[in-house]
């Protein structure tokens, strides 16, 4: 990844999110089954997480030593939802996506949130597997390209790739993260179908 103002980063990713070893439940971010039953989620520092999607991932630190704080930043921006706007511009090749608050805790944690699940799709070291468009993301990072830019207030990132199917996940993926921004957690239990490839006729 290159990295604009003042970082930019250029390189094969898509959003990731994130998990953990325990034969426990899942996060939003885990890369589990998605057959946990979910449970009524808490925002960060109010109360239990619940079992299920929204409760501690399956991957222990020792095999991913930065999943904790990971995901407790996502849950925060769940958790913060309603401080967040975002806007989506659809490219013929991608996307262009703003993600920003006025608020500048939450500006920070996006700032971080962004550079870190694009590194876990650059490693590989994905997450949400139990969601088929994030395991399909994954599956085609290589094959997509992105820079981020942090703005005042958060960040603005372009995403293209040179491949229609892929852009289809790309514009796909774009509207997940808006429904997160619009919905926090109750969006975030969801499965999310990848979309489908045009007839072509």
């Amino acid at each position: 990844m290159q990295i604009q103002n003042p970082l930019r980063f250029a390189m094969g990713g898509l959003c990731a999110a994130l998990l953990l070893s325990v034969t426990l439940a899942q996060s939003p971010l885990d890369p589990a089954s998605p057959n946990a039953a979910p449970q009524s989620p808490a925002p960060i520092g109010k109360g239990k997480m619940g079992k299920g999607k929204m409760g501690q991932g399956k991957m222990g630190k020792g095999n991913d030593p930065t999943f904790v704080a990971d995901r407790d930043t996502f849950h925060y921006l769940l958790s913060n939802h309603d401080s967040i706007q975002r806007t989506v511009k659809l490219l013929k090749n991608g996307v262009e996506t703003v993600t920003e608050s006025d608020r500048p805790e939450v500006a920070k944690k996006i700032q971080e949130h962004v550079p870190a699940m694009y590194e876990r799709l650059k490693s590989g070291n994905g997450v949400r597997y139990w969601d088929p468009l994030f395991a399909e993301a994954f599956k085609h990072g290589k094959k997509m390209k992105m820079e981020i830019t942090r703005t005042e207030k958060g960040v603005k990132v372009v995403e293209t790739s040179d491949q229609p199917d892929v852009v289809r996940i790309i514009q796909a993926h774009a509207e997940v993260v808006s429904r997160f921004v619009k919905h926090g957690f109750a969006e975030a239990e969801k499965e999310h179908p990848v979309p489908p490839i045009p007839d072509k006729k």
